[in-house]
């Protein structure tokens, strides 16, 4: 799992004010037509705080109107097959440019909505709220489960964080921000009553899907895919979640800690998949040649590919870089981090300043978080690494982890939340310290300094054990449990009952 180019991913913000700012609901927005006049100012790629009730008056102004079934309408682009190579939005954190084949365009009218009198519906159809054309772990989850699902489901995705630029998806997706708030909260009940969707498929944060569920229609199946990175979830988001058509989480570890919070609905555990396709070894000094990185050819590069915000703790990664390899007078060590240089987090080359190691840090991401790159180079990051480490306070689940450990690249993560669960070919490192989140009111763990400095060394010395560890995950993420046809199959079981006889088959083989 090499890195260089490619892994800003996850979703954070530099100051947590920031990251989960609400965004105040516009009355007038909210009544006026999906239509967009002028350019669409970029929503920042954050989190929301809970607590949002923008949606209230929304709710009692379109009540009348929910159930009333609606036109078909049609995606306002060119439709276009998908293939093997075609755009997707990596995990890594930067757009997938591949190769598409252009079907025709359908006749269209001005507007999001695109209305065909007369069409008969083939498919139940699926409205999907999720990041979408971002370089977000949330948007990796959404293409990759609906190139799937599209099959046998007639997609419409409300993109968050989308800025309603042309794409070449095979499905329709609209900004979910066009309601007033990012989340498209304020625009929820109208999506429903305008699409009348058999079900709706919610991916976010556990605290935004209870807001969902607490203003959704009556009668609109809702299903919840939701993250949990720490421990202390708040009880009253969990009586919402109760109401659920679905509750569905990453891991194990993100039931019980719903549960532990009053979660009382059916246990739903779905994990995320990896695209081996893409994600595979290749020649390390062939990667790193073809990445034009200025290092010797001895060099022995750790590398974080993940976002930089504050839960992803990438100072912490410099520090203890930065203390290894001067407690053990390591001259041929070299730091990557793979990320957006403007993001919410820190100014990284003063923070490897400060630690006196300017001169052995990589910076390889775009200089804006919405970069384009292929996967192919994604992959060549990967491969250009020794070693991969992650410093984060919690993971939903670690993309970028699984993405390294499929080039076969060993991995040194925090014992905790979802990387101890599934991350088992792994150096974890023991988190003795609780910390708490602000406004979430979360925990999030800590990884110990000493320990992982000790893991450091011992991979950097240990080649057997770099070697092993490098087969043992490649062979654990090639598993069929990561499979994104059979994640999608697992959507599939949920969904079909909802709609009855209208949908039988499994989600075919892309």
């Amino acid at each position: 799992m090499k890195k260089q180019t490619k892994s800003s991913k996850a979703a954070g913000a530099s100051s947590k004010k920031t990251v989960r700012k609400t965004a105040k609901p516009n009355p007038t927005a909210m009544k006026k037509t999906t239509a967009v006049k002028k350019a669409p100012v970029r929503p920042k790629i954050a989190r929301q705080k809970p607590g949002f009730k923008g949606a209230a008056a929304e709710k009692a102004s379109v009540k009348k109107s929910v159930g009333v079934k609606r036109p078909v309408t049609k995606a306002p682009v060119s439709v276009l097959k998908t293939g093997a190579s075609s755009l997707a939005v990596m995990a890594s954190g930067e757009f997938a440019i591949g190769t598409t084949t252009t079907v025709e365009k359908e006749s269209t009218r001005k507007g999001w909505f695109r209305r065909f009198f007369g069409v008969t519906r083939r498919k139940p159809r699926l409205l999907w709220i999720g990041d979408a054309l971002v370089p977000t772990g949330f948007a990796t989850v959404t293409h990759a489960v609906l190139n799937h699902l599209r099959h046998d489901w007639e997609v419409v995705v409300s993109g968050v964080n989308h800025d309603g630029s042309a794409h070449d998806l095979p499905y329709q997706v609209m900004p979910a921000w066009q309601g007033g708030d990012m989340w498209g909260m304020n625009r929820f009940a109208h999506l429903c009553a305008e699409f009348d969707p058999a079900a709706v498929i919610i991916n976010n944060d556990w605290w935004n899907v209870a807001q969902f569920a607490k203003i959704a229609p009556k009668g609109v199946p809702i299903i919840g895919y939701m993250p949990v990175d720490g421990g202390h979830l708040d009880p009253a988001a969990m009586r919402e979640l109760n109401k659920l058509q679905a509750a569905v989480w990453y891991t194990n570890f993100g039931h019980r800690e719903a549960v532990k919070a009053g979660f009382k609905g059916k246990r739903h555990v779905i994990a995320h998949g990896i695209d081996t396709a893409v994600f595979q070894p290749m020649n390390r000094a062939e990667a790193r040649r073809l990445l034009d990185l200025n290092v010797p050819r001895n060099a022995f590069i750790v590398g974080n590919l993940n976002r930089n915000q504050p839960r992803k703790r990438l100072d912490l990664s410099i520090h203890i870089f930065a203390d290894w390899i001067k407690q053990h007078r390591v001259s041929n060590a070299f730091l990557l981090l793979h990320c957006a240089q403007k993001d919410t987090g820190w100014d990284l080359r003063r923070v490897a300043a400060f630690h006196g190691i300017s001169d052995r840090l990589l910076l390889t991401g775009c200089e804006d978080i919405r970069g384009l790159q292929s996967p192919r180079h994604l992959q060549r990051i990967y491969n250009s690494l020794d070693v991969q480490i992650s410093t984060t306070l919690g993971e939903g689940w670690g993309l970028t982890t699984m993405e390294g450990m499929a080039c076969g690249i060993p991995q040194i993560v925090p014992d905790s939340s979802a990387l101890a669960e599934w991350a088992v070919p792994a150096v974890k490192i023991p988190c003795s310290r609780l910390l708490m989140n602000p406004e979430i009111n979360t925990t999030g763990a800590l990884v110990d300094h000493a320990p992982f400095v000790a893991a450091l060394q011992a991979l950097y010395t240990d080649n057997a054990l770099r070697t092993k560890l490098s087969a043992q995950g490649i062979e654990h993420v090639r598993r069929d449990d990561f499979d994104w046809r059979n994640i999608a199959e697992q959507f599939h079981a949920i969904l079909a009952p909802v709609v009855g006889k209208k949908s039988t088959k499994r989600p075919q083989r892309a």
